[in-house]
C-alpha cells in the first residue's frame, strides 16, 4: 500500500514537472511566443471574438435584424481587420496600402 502510494505521487510529480517545462517552452519574460505570426494572428482574432460575445452580448442569432445579431456582425467585421493589420509585413509600404474593410463599410 505504502509502496503504491510513492509511484503514484512519482508519477503525479513527473506529469506536473512535463507539463510544467512544456508549457514554460512556449513562454518568455512577456508571455506566450507562437510558432508563426499567422498562429499569432489567428489566436488573437478567436480571443477578440470569444471576448465581444462575453462582454458585449454580441452572437449569432436567426433574427439578422435583431442588435444582438448586428453587433456580432460588426464584431466580425473587426475581428477580420484584427487579422489583416496582425499579418502585414513591418513595412511602411505595408502601411501605406493597407485597406480598413470596417472604415469602408461604415463610413460610408
Amino acid at each position: 500500500m505504502k509502496n503504491k502510494r510513492i509511484i503514484i505521487s512519482i508519477i503525479v510529480v513527473v506529469f506536473l514537472v512535463a507539463g510544467f517545462v512544456l508549457y514554460s517552452g512556449d513562454l518568455n519574460d512577456n508571455g506566450k511566443q507562437y510558432s508563426s505570426k499567422e498562429k499569432l494572428c489567428t489566436h488573437f482574432a478567436q480571443s477578440y471574438l470569444r471576448t465581444v460575445q462575453k462582454t458585449d452580448n454580441a452572437r449569432s442569432s436567426e433574427n439578422i435584424s435583431s442588435p444582438v445579431n448586428q453587433r456580432w456582425e460588426m464584431a466580425i467585421d473587426i475581428e477580420t481587420d484584427f487579422y489583416n493589420l496582425c499579418m502585414l509585413n513591418l513595412d511602411e509600404q505595408s502601411l501605406k496600402t493597407y485597406k480598413s474593410t470596417v472604415l469602408e463599410k461604415y463610413q460610408r
